[in-house]
């Protein structure tokens, strides 16, 4: 699988779903979701916070016309940049 890091911003601006799809398949609409969101045996054990496992996925141009396909990465991390600093789009 495919990994990526985001920035904050990026990370922040993505929608959610972590227990559905998004209903509209633009192809290169993007979004994130939390593998273990609602899952209550994934807990830490030292912390009881629910465990956090991100990936982005988007649609993509899928083989057969009637369909879309969807790509997905797993976020390995997040930067916190100083509002000074410029990234080039990480897509």
């Amino acid at each position: 699988m495919e990994t990526i890091v985001l920035t904050e911003k990026q990370f922040k601006e993505l929608p959610e779903y972590s227990c559905s799809i998004p209903t509209g398949t633009t192809i290169g609409k993007q979004w994130k979701n939390n593998r273990f969101a609602f899952d209550p045996s994934a807990r830490d054990p030292r912390t009881g916070n629910t465990i956090e496992e991100w990936y982005l996925h988007e649609y993509i141009e899928h083989k057969d016309p009637g369909k879309v396909g969807i790509s997905t990465k797993s976020i390995v991390g997040i930067l916190k940049l100083k509002s000074n600093v410029r990234l080039r789009e990480l897509r």
